[in-house]
């Protein structure tokens, strides 16, 4: 019981929190892994969880990344109305 908390105690990940951590992160699950300090199940359901983490961290500054385009593109044409700046969809 001692050496399983022991064995327990011995991961440490960073916080998760960019790109960077998520990858540090996983580099510390496959050397843990390697060194026998977790089984096998444990490291395939952290490198699971990191992964989503890091697709979650790349849609948010994609996200992100688009609220600022966005607003780059509408305060550029803050001088004209909206109604100039639209095309008429109508058939005549």
């Amino acid at each position: 019981m001692a050496r399983a908390s022991r064995r327990a105690g011995f991961l440490k990940l960073p916080p998760m929190m960019d790109i960077a951590g998520v990858q540090l992160g996983i580099v510390r699950v496959q050397v843990a892994l390697e060194a026998d300090h977790i089984d096998i199940g444990f490291a395939r359901l952290l490198r699971w969880a990191m992964r989503l983490a890091a697709t979650n961290i790349r849609f948010a500054q994609q996200q992100q990344g688009q609220a600022l385009r966005s607003f780059t593109a509408g305060a550029k044409g803050l001088g004209t109305s909206k109604t100039a700046r639209r095309k008429s969809k109508q058939l005549y």
